[in-house]
């Protein structure tokens, strides 16, 4: 579950760049797709600590289970 949605994350900033790149969209749609891409990254931050938490988690109960 968690590979999928990094992936769908993924995805969505590169399409948000490819239409940012191709200037296609209006200065007003320019704020909104930052928005968003600052939205996805927000996310992914998230996500990162909460793997870093569990692998914090797995490795102590390893060591208690090691001892």
């Amino acid at each position: 579950q968690l590979k999928n949605h990094l992936i769908s994350l993924s995805e969505d900033l590169a399409k948000y760049k490819n239409m940012f790149e191709k200037n296609t969209i209006l200065d007003k749609e320019k704020d909104e797709i930052k928005f968003k891409i600052q939205d996805v990254l927000r996310m992914i931050n998230e996500i990162e600590i909460s793997v870093r938490n569990k692998l914090v988690i797995t490795k102590k109960y390893n060591s208690y289970l090691n001892s």
